[in-house]
């Protein structure tokens, strides 16, 4: 009997000893906002690529904040999760305002393609007829340190091929949607002076209201046609904006973004290359990951 409460004092005082180490090493994490190693400026998106269209613009922003919860994470309409707008200098922090948790981040592949792809040399236009020597096989893209991707849908023709010309989307005209639950009633400061990257102090109404109007817009013009997700429901299948009811503080019809959640981010890119870059067709893949596309979307 003696053996066992001694054995089980012993257990216990493990127990607190490791809960207390643990602890230990959680606080410090928390309180530590120790610079990140590395080359920052590595995987900068090029700003040549958001000249035309950075911040938010009339049609919408191209560079916003998934920011409802603890976390701060900046992301772009081309899939790419930028760290040179966070105050710390990091693709995410967390708690908010305390310290660098990620740095990058961001979705890689890699696949064994057996198509014809191969881009005319005179024009820059891609090869659809079969012509294209479809090398290398295996291609590596995505977004991490660098993207290959760039915003915008990829374009069809009527027998459901990528385009020879004009196969996707300007990205400069594309913008990434956000939408909360509670922007119509809720305090958007913090929100606001995540955005600008300024205190809350200095915060202003004008600020607000303007956040206040592109979450709205994002509301009502939700891109559930392009497969953007949203809770339908009344289930009639199609996205009719829900607005909001004083008398029962809810909303009454479809609330955009993933169901259940506080707050989605949206867009789309692709790998295809840039048709409309200034001196000639680019190719955005091979510039990110040196691999030639494959149509992702």
């Amino acid at each position: 009997m003696m053996l066992r409460k001694k054995v089980e004092s012993f257990m216990n005082l493990k127990k607190s000893i490791t809960w207390a180490i643990t602890g230990l090493f959680i606080f410090a994490s928390a309180l530590s906002a120790e610079e990140i190693k590395g080359d920052k400026t590595a995987g900068k998106t090029d700003a040549r690529r958001l000249l035309a269209k950075s911040g938010m613009g009339d049609d919408g922003p191209s560079i916003t904040f998934f920011n409802i919860n603890s976390w701060k994470i900046q992301m772009e309409h081309q899939g790419f999760f930028q760290w040179n707008g966070t105050s710390h200098g990091s693709a995410g922090n967390y708690p908010k305002g305390m310290g660098s948790v990620i740095f990058a981040e961001g979705i890689l592949w890699g696949v064994k393609a057996t198509d014809k792809y191969g881009v005319d040399a005179t024009t820059g236009e891609i090869l659809t007829d079969g012509s294209g020597a479809g090398t290398p096989r295996i291609r590596v893209n995505g977004s991490m340190y660098n993207t290959g991707l760039k915003a915008g849908k990829v374009l069809r023709d009527a027998n459901g091929r990528i385009k020879a010309k004009d196969y996707s989307e300007n990205y400069r005209d594309q913008q990434i949607w956000r939408v909360r639950k509670d922007w119509y009633t809720g305090d958007l400061t913090v929100d606001a002076s995540i955005l600008r990257d300024i205190s809350v102090a200095d915060v202003t109404e004008a600020m607000i209201t303007a956040d206040k109007a592109q979450y709205e817009h994002d509301w009502n013009e939700w891109p559930a046609d392009e497969g953007a997700p949203y809770d339908d429901v009344d289930g009639d299948g199609a996205y009719t904006p829900g607005t909001w009811s004083a008398e029962n503080n809810a909303w009454v019809g479809d609330i955009p973004g993933i169901p259940g959640s506080d707050q989605t981010v949206w867009t789309v890119a692709n790998d295809l290359p840039d048709e409309y870059a200034e001196g000639g067709v680019v190719s955005v893949s091979e510039g990110g990951w040196g691999s030639p596309p494959v149509g992702f979307e």
